[in-house]
């Protein structure tokens, strides 16, 4: 090895030793977008998981925002914080989705995610958003895990908005999509990442 390709490498690890000193957590971020048209026009929704660890401390959140051509219609954010197992955020890709539920040419955007700060394999809370026209619908309840022929979890009833309970085809189809997206199972969903 030649003495500049010695000096190059001693350069790059003084380099990667002083980041690491002056930012200690290494960041990693994954982003889900969706674009569609309907009677309102161009709807476009981007959501950004940001997960961020040091050697004692996780930590992630989540931002997303929805615009409507070109003007922000809503946004929401959610974190773990000084997590020292575990931290946790993660979009089930099952139920991202716009839908004309009424049929009326004015989608729905729904979503939901896991969210925990835990050592081992317990139920996480499960966060389930729909958006219409500015307006937002929630479901909360906890997952329900299965591994091998055991299933545990998710025995509460999960929460709902007073405005999603007063909107009962949208009420109906979160209901129904709840136990698919709300069930983690180590038997098939491990196996896939």
């Amino acid at each position: 090895m030649t003495f500049k390709n010695k000096m190059h490498l001693i350069k790059n690890a003084i380099a990667f030793i002083i980041s690491m000193v002056l930012n200690p957590f290494i960041a990693q971020a994954n982003t889900y977008k969706k674009t569609w048209n309907d009677a309102k026009g161009q709807h476009d929704v981007i959501l950004i998981v940001k997960e961020m660890a040091s050697d004692e401390l996780q930590q992630v959140s989540l931002s997303g925002k929805g615009f409507i051509n070109n003007q922000q219609e809503w946004t929401i954010h959610d974190f773990v914080k000084d997590c020292p197992v575990d931290a946790n955020i993660t979009i089930n890709p099952k139920s991202f989705e716009n839908i004309d539920l009424n049929k009326t040419n004015n989608h729905y955007l729904l979503f939901s995610y896991s969210i925990s700060c835990r050592g081992g394999i317990d139920p996480e809370d499960i966060k389930y958003f729909a958006y219409q026209n500015g307006q937002k619908y929630t479901m909360k309840g906890e997952q329900t895990i299965i591994i091998g022929k055991d299933k545990f979890g998710g025995e509460r009833k999960p929460s709902v908005s007073s405005n999603l309970q007063k909107n009962l085809s949208l009420l109906n189809y979160m209901q129904e999509k709840w136990p698919i997206i709300s069930t983690y199972n180590y038997n098939i969903d491990n196996s896939a990442k």
